[in-house]
Formats: structure tokens, C-alpha cells, sequence
């Protein structure tokens, strides 16, 4: 009987010096008991949240308390949307944008718009025949109304000040689009020497419209028109904008194959470094007024 109880007796020691061992590893290495570290945001600069919500947009500006977000992804996002937003100590927006009527951008307006305190919403004025009858749509008329949410009409050359920077509304130049992704609002965000382009789902008809205009859609970095696709980001309007990096709001596995490879190569060609959603998770840019640090949530 004593041999069993030594065994037994050994194993429980065993056991208690695995524990104490671990216990001490802990507390020397006391990073590991602590969540991952927020990205920073230092004085007098601003943040860029590229907010992964699959196979959709959305994107939020911050700039001295001033906030921006640019879409919210499907309608099944809005509940994630806003908790990203309350991660970000975010408790109300000065502007949505509204980039353009499709579910992928704006299915999930309507639940931040009931969520957090909205100030105004920009959505481009189109024309009869263009307006959707969509569900999605009217849901996000009727939390504009319920909301009391100021609604604006997106025209051209419109400028906002969003805390030290201006945003200033390029593109749809054109009452004639007949596709809802030309009628995207595009927008550039200038903070110091440093700019940011935003483009929803324009195609190559508006990138050239904004080109033959002469409009500056020069920018430090640029989010890709329509996740990417090859129908988006030609190769002269990419000289044109000549980033330093690209970021692709993209679902993983999406039925589409965005982003396309072509695409991909069109910005590696002009030496920007491509970020995607779908490999980053949630991306985060932030700019100093001279440059600008990128940061993803799933760094490997």
C-alpha cells in the first residue's frame, strides 16, 4: 500500500512545482497577462480606421474629436460597427457618408444611425429613376427621419473641417451615371502634407471623368475602389493618385475574387505597399501631419 501511495504522492508533488513554475514564468513576464496594445493616437495627429466588416466599406476618421464614418458595411454589420466604435472611446459622429446605395456600404447606417448620436449624413441626390426601393434603402431614409439626423446632398467641391484636416467631396461630377457604384461619393481628406482618398465603388468611367476635369486625386494613400476589382484603380488613374500605400476593404473568400491580381500589381507598380481587410483584419492609419504609420490588428 505505501508503494501507491509514494506514486501518488509524487505525481501531486510534480504537479505543484509545474504550477509554481508557471505562476513565477507569469509574473517576470507580466506582458502576457495583458490584452494586445491599442494603437496610440498621439497629439495633433490624426487616425484612419479601415474597420474589417467583410465584403464591404466602412471607414471612420478621427481628427481632434471631430469623427467621420464612411459607410458600414452590410446590413448584418451595424451591431459590429458600433462596437468598434465604442472600442474607440467614439460616442458620436459629426458625419456619415453614405458612399453610394448598395447594401455592402450602407446596409449598416440605419443601426448606427439608432445607435450613437449621428450630427449629419451625406448621400449623393440621385436622380427618379436611379433611386432604389430596396429595403436597405428605405431603412436607412426612415433612421434619418426617426434620428432627426441632418441629411446633405453631396456636391462637388464641398469642404468640411474635420478637426485639423478638411474633407472635401471630388466626385459624382455628373448627373448622367447610370450604374449606383459611379454615384459613389469620393472624397479626399487632407491632414498637413499628408492625404487620404476615399472612393467607394467608383469605376474607370469616373476615374477618368475626374481626370479629364483635372482634379487633384494626388494622395499619400488611397482606399481602392471597389475592393479592389479590375473594374476600379486603372493604371492611369493610379499614376495619377501615386500612393504610398493602398488599403482593400475586402471579404476573405468572397464569391467576387476581389481583390484581382492585376489590380493589386497596378499599385505595387507605383511602389505603394498594399494593405487588405481580409488578411489585416481591422487597419489602422494614422499621420503625423508629414507621415503616415500603418498598423493592422492581425499583424502576421
Amino acid at each position: 500500500m505505501r508503494k501507491p501511495l509514494k506514486r501518488k504522492l509524487g505525481k501531486i508533488l510534480s504537479i505543484a512545482i509545474a504550477i509554481i513554475a508557471v505562476a513565477f514564468y507569469l509574473t517576470q513576464n507580466t506582458d502576457i497577462l495583458k490584452p494586445a496594445p491599442e494603437t496610440k493616437i498621439p497629439e495633433g495627429s490624426c487616425a484612419v480606421h479601415f474597420i474589417d466588416v467583410g465584403q464591404g466599406d466602412c471607414t471612420l476618421i478621427t481628427s481632434s474629436g471631430v469623427n467621420v464614418l464612411i459607410d458600414a458595411g452590410e446590413n448584418n454589420k451595424g451591431d459590429d460597427v458600433l462596437i468598434k466604435l465604442k472600442e474607440l472611446n467614439i460616442t458620436s459622429l459629426d458625419y456619415v457618408i453614405g458612399t453610394h446605395a448598395h447594401s455592402d456600404h450602407i446596409g449598416g447606417l440605419d443601426t448606427v444611425l439608432g445607435g450613437i448620436e449621428v450630427k449629419n449624413i451625406i448621400l449623393s441626390d440621385l436622380p427618379g429613376k436611379l433611386v432604389p426601393t430596396t429595403k436597405t434603402y428605405s431603412d436607412l431614409l426612415d433612421a434619418i427621419v426617426e434620428n432627426n439626423v441632418n441629411l446633405i446632398a453631396a456636391e462637388v467641391g464641398a469642404s468640411y473641417d474635420i478637426g485639423e484636416g478638411k474633407l472635401t467631396i471630388l466626385s459624382p461630377t455628373t448627373d448622367e451615371y447610370t450604374d449606383l457604384n459611379d454615384w459613389s461619393i469620393i472624397t479626399k481628406f487632407v491632414f498637413g502634407e499628408t492625404s487620404f482618398l476615399f472612393t467607394g465603388d467608383a469605376e474607370e468611367r469616373v476615374e477618368e471623368d475626374l481626370l479629364d476635369l483635372g482634379t487633384d486625386v494626388s494622395a499619400t494613400l488611397i482606399k481602392a475602389g471597389h475592393h479592389g476589382s479590375n473594374t476600379s484603380s486603372s493604371i492611369r488613374f493610379v499614376n495619377a493618385v501615386n500612393p504610398d500605400f493602398a488599403i482593400i476593404e475586402v471579404g476573405e473568400g468572397n464569391s467576387y475574387g476581389h481583390p484581382h491580381t492585376e489590380t493589386i500589381k497596378r499599385f505595387q507598380n507605383v511602389g505603394a505597399k498594399v494593405y487588405r481587410t481580409d488578411l489585416g483584419g481591422d487597419i489602422t492609419a494614422v499621420s503625423d501631419g508629414k507621415t503616415i504609420t500603418i498598423t493592422c490588428e492581425n499583424e502576421g
